[in-house]
């Protein structure tokens, strides 16, 4: 199945949320509430899609321009932080995308 593109709807959906480079942290908060809103349709359209992909990387850009600078020891541990595989009780896994 081939999901076509529809610019009058995409036109919309940005008309709506006016996504712009993010500046601050309340921004950042928004575009996230609105690409998790996004995240979590089914269904989704490929505007949607095209939407929730743009709100991800002005997100990214933003997280990676604001991230205090850290120490080699801290970055290790983070590292061996994000390595760990996350499961609860039933050994359902979970894998953090990094917007939190």
């Amino acid at each position: 199945m081939t999901l076509t593109f529809n610019s009058e709807s995409y036109t919309l959906l940005l008309a709506k949320h006016q996504p712009k480079v993010i500046t601050n942290n309340v921004e950042n908060e928004q575009a996230i509430l609105i690409a998790e809103e996004l995240a979590h349709r089914t269904n989704r359209t490929s505007e949607e899609s095209a939407l929730y992909d743009l709100l991800i990387a002005l997100i990214e850009k933003y997280r990676l321009g604001n991230e205090p600078q850290r120490t080699q020891r801290t970055q290790r541990k983070e590292r061996r932080n994000r390595d760990v595989i996350f499961t609860n009780d039933l050994g359902l896994l979970y894998v953090a995308i990094g917007l939190g």
